[in-house]
Formats: C-alpha cells, sequence, structure tokens
C-alpha cells in the first residue's frame, strides 16, 4: 500500500506545516477535503486560475514550466507540507507553471473562501506562507545565478553538493538523470558522464538505494 493508498492523518501535516498547536491544526483541518491523486498525473494546470489552495499530504509533486516549444523546466520539488495554488485564491493571478503529482500523492484542498478566513484568522499560517515564498525566491535566485555563471559540469556538482549537505552525505533515492537534466538546464549525456566521472574519481559512491558524497570539498572545487 503506498502513502497516498494509506490512512492519511492531515491535522499531523496541518500542525507540521503551520507550527500550530493541535487544537488549531484540526481546526485547519476540518476545512480541508482530501484527494488522491495518480503518479503522473496533473493536480495544477499551468495557466490555470487555481480555485483551491493545495497542502500536499502524501507522496511527492514536481512543479513544471512548460515553454511554447514544448520543452520542460522543473522549478520545485514539493513534499509533503508544501502548499501549491495560494497565488490563484490570495492574488488572483493564473499558475505560471503546472504542479505534476511524481509518485501516488494526496493532498488536503482548502475552497478559496475558506482558505482566506483561515489566512486572516490564524497568524501561523500567514507566517508559512511568508517563509514559503522566501525560500522560493532564494532558491530560484540561486538557479538563475548558476545558469549565468557555472558550465553544466558546475551545475550539476553544485546540485549534488547541496543535495549531499541536506541528506548528510546521502542522496536518496538515486537521482533520476533525465530529470535532474531538466532542472539543470543540460542533457541527460551530460548529468551521466559527470556521474561517471565522480564515482571513478570517488568522489561519490552509488549504493543501492542512495548516491553517497565521499569527498565534499572535491565536489565542491568542481562547481566551476
Amino acid at each position: 500500500m503506498t502513502g497516498a493508498q494509506a490512512a492519511i492523518d492531515i491535522e499531523s501535516v496541518v500542525q507540521a506545516s503551520f507550527a500550530c498547536p493541535p487544537a488549531i491544526a484540526a481546526g485547519i483541518a476540518g476545512k480541508a477535503r482530501l484527494r488522491r491523486h495518480a503518479a503522473r498525473s496533473t493536480i495544477l494546470w499551468q495557466g490555470e486560475r487555481a480555485r483551491d489552495v493545495f497542502l500536499l499530504v502524501a507522496g511527492e509533486a514536481h512543479a513544471v514550466f512548460i515553454a511554447a516549444n514544448g520543452q520542460e523546466m522543473r522549478l520545485h520539488v514539493h513534499q509533503v507540507g508544501d502548499l501549491f495554488g495560494e497565488a490563484g485564491v490570495l492574488m488572483g493571478e493564473t499558475a505560471g507553471e503546472s504542479v505534476v503529482a511524481a509518485s501516488d500523492s494526496a493532498t488536503a484542498a482548502f475552497g478559496s473562501g475558506d482558505f482566506v478566513l483561515l489566512v486572516e484568522t490564524h497568524a501561523c499560517i500567514g507566517l508559512a506562507l511568508s517563509r514559503r515564498l522566501l525560500a522560493r525566491q532564494a532558491a530560484m535566485t540561486r538557479r538563475l545565478t548558476e545558469q549565468s555563471i557555472l558550465s553544466a559540469t558546475g551545475r550539476i556538482c553544485a546540485e549534488l553538493a547541496r543535495q549531499g549537505r541536506a541528506g548528510g552525505g546521502r542522496i536518496a533515492p538515486v537521482p533520476v538523470l533525465s530529470d535532474l537534466a531538466r532542472e539543470l538546464q543540460t542533457t541527460r549525456e551530460t548529468v551521466s558522464r559527470t556521474l561517471s566521472d565522480l564515482k571513478r574519481r570517488g568522489i561519490v559512491r552509488q549504493d543501492d538505494d542512495a548516491l553517497v558524497v565521499v569527498a565534499a570539498r572535491m565536489l565542491d572545487d568542481l562547481v566551476v
């Protein structure tokens, strides 16, 4: 049974996501409708004005920008506890990217009127929204800067170093080469060649379920 198929404790996700007491989390969760999403299904379409705000409560979802020529770029990886669709509800804007379930997933959907009232009532929600906005802006600025000044190999090494630090030296699961290539605006072949070289030099090691950063300083030195 997958995480999306199992019983989901929305209250616990709300409490962790908004850093609120259990009683407030219960009230917030009571306004949500549980929705399940099959892997590779689209939860929110680019160009669509969201009429609900979605809190991811199981699985993983990817925010993907699709250019006019059909080329895709992954902008964010949404994990359990992340929100999306809030720009449509709070600002009346259409979605700048699609959100696609990367695995069998589930969301807690808040109707527009309910969510606005919740934001006005609970300061913890507004604070959580502000923190997420700042984090996304920082990530986007970093990504644009890296694309401007780093080589493709440098961007790959920078991303692996960043994920390695976040995971205590382990990157799990092992990155999908095509996904990493789209995210870093390079080719699958370049990602494959770079990873092979890093393994050959003993900078990273691949276990059954993870990449292990063996020499973090050497990896950082390749970010050029």
